[in-house]
């Protein structure tokens, strides 16, 4: 018998009992080997050595292959949330697709940030040239904010949309004390209109 053979009649033995504890070991065993000859099986950067471990939901209707596997690329960029992928497997055919996505949330989200008062006491301290830890004056008319002290480092994703809100809600309430944003990259520098 082949591997896909092999699967198809762990899987009828199985029937409904597909997830039973101890049953998806033979399942991947099987899956694993046949996967890389799948078409559609490379999709969104799948392959078979995520297989094992992950799959959940199972459900089999001959010859369809249902499973839900977690994929875990948002959370190398700092998300609390994975994906939740639906695969389809069509063993006649030899096909496998995504037929689904959700998300579902990995662990406890950071706190919210209002970051209008941090905004408010920068765009203050900017306009009335006062000397604050969240700022740095490189001359009389112009100042860096220093956004890692006005927005600590959490995940990389909350914590860079953090502070890019704050360096908008802080250029719109300078704006009209004829201070500017000077630069579009690295640390936010303002600096005093001339006019």
């Amino acid at each position: 018998m082949n591997r896909k053979e092999d699967l198809i009649a762990v899987l009828d033995a199985l029937g409904a009992d597909v997830n039973l504890v101890g049953s998806q070991g033979k399942i991947v065993e099987c899956l694993y080997s046949i996967w890389d000859h799948l078409s559609g099986s490379s999709e969104v950067g799948m392959t078979s050595t995520k297989l094992p471990g992950r799959l959940e939901n199972i459900s089999w209707n001959n010859p369809i292959l249902s499973f839900d596997i977690e994929r875990h690329g948002a959370t190398v960029l700092g998300s609390s949330r994975g994906e939740v992928q639906t695969w389809q497997v069509d063993l006649e055919a030899m096909i496998a697709n995504v037929v689904a996505t959700k998300s579902r949330q990995l662990h406890k989200m950071d706190t919210r940030l209002d970051i209008h008062p941090i905004a408010e006491k920068i765009a203050n301290a900017i306009i009335f040239q006062q000397h604050i830890e969240l700022i740095e004056w490189l001359s009389g008319e112009k100042v860096r904010i220093r956004t890692s002290a006005a927005i600590p480092a959490t995940n990389k994703e909350t914590t860079a949309a953090r502070r890019k809100r704050l360096i908008s809600e802080v250029e719109i309430r300078v704006a009209s004390a004829g201070w500017r944003r000077t630069n579009v990259t690295g640390l936010p520098v303002f600096e005093r209109s001339s006019n």
